[in-house]
């Protein structure tokens, strides 16, 4: 059973990371209306959706999101990122705050991909090989962070960039 939850603890774009089997009891809670999206952990959580030490992934209707701290691991053409499998349904990429690097090749197989929501004030490092290289996508950033990600090399990856200065960056149900 979901704990009682009081107001204003979350945005819409949380991702609440909850016990395995508990997804329908959350669902039909007032968690609902508060989180953005949950996650069940279900099996070993020390290797469950791993994409860096502290990094996570989440694939959900269209839309791949990168969670945790740190750096995500590295990638390459024989060694494909965990998320491969649904790269051609990836629309959408939500990248968290407090990741500090893109892997090499991570999303080199995103064919469809449209938009990538980064939360992060500091731009994340990408890696030396290619990563959008099938799409040129919108890149929804923090509000006053235009300079520094236009000097950084995801000027070179993405298409456009769109400072978010209304709201929350993008809500990661509804990329772009």
């Amino acid at each position: 059973t979901p704990p009682t939850l009081g107001k204003n603890n979350f945005t819409a774009s949380t991702i609440c990371y909850i016990p395995c089997g508990t997804l329908s009891a959350y669902e039909s809670s007032t968690w609902e209306e508060i989180v953005g999206r949950f996650v069940e952990q279900c099996g070993d959580s020390s290797t469950l959706n791993k994409c860096g030490n502290d990094l996570y992934w989440e694939y959900r209707n269209s839309t791949l999101a990168i969670t945790g701290t740190g750096d995500m691991y590295d990638y390459t053409v024989d060694s494909s990122a965990p998320w491969h499998n649904f790269s051609e349904q990836i629309k959408c990429i939500t990248i968290g705050n407090c990741v500090t690097s893109i892997g090499n090749y991570a999303f080199c197989d995103c064919s469809s991909l449209d938009s990538i929501s980064v939360y992060a004030i500091t731009p994340p490092k990408f890696g030396n090989s290619g990563n959008l290289l099938t799409s040129s996508p919108t890149c929804y950033i923090p509000c006053g962070t235009l300079a520094a990600y236009q000097s950084s090399s995801w000027a070179e990856q993405v298409g456009s960039f769109v400072e978010q200065c209304d709201e929350p960056v993008v809500d990661a149900n509804k990329c772009g």
